[in-house]
């Protein structure tokens, strides 16, 4: 019965972190290889100059979006990161007049997965 479950966990993480790294592949594609097109096309079709600013905007978002992708598609990531806004809202919410730090909560298996 334990074997089992386990084996039905791994699968599921493995299905989470292959999206994830599915995701990570596909956003340079939108954050560097876009900009980069549109630059060239601005040159060929002679877009203002200002254009380009604003299209480099998009090159500052990788570092953004792959840690999130997979915070947002690993089960395990997101808790851990919901109990840590969690606790650090509560905190804050406490009412103290000094800024709390924050810390990253300790998780056990079970409290990530629940009883097995």
């Amino acid at each position: 019965m334990g074997s089992e479950l386990n084996e039905k966990l791994r699968g599921r993480l493995d299905r989470q972190i292959g999206q994830a790294l599915a995701i990570q592949a596909l956003v340079p594609l939108i954050t560097e290889l876009l900009p980069s097109d549109l630059i060239e096309l601005s040159g060929i079709f002679n877009w203002p100059y200002q254009a380009n600013v604003y299209v480099c905007l998009l090159y500052i978002w990788l570092p953004v979006v792959n840690p999130l992708a997979t915070i947002f598609m690993v089960r395990p990531y997101r808790r851990v990161v919901a109990a840590w806004i969690g606790g650090w809202m509560a905190r804050r919410g406490a009412g103290s007049s000094e800024s709390p730090q924050p810390t990253i909560p300790t998780l056990s298996f079970n409290s990530l997965y629940g009883h097995m």
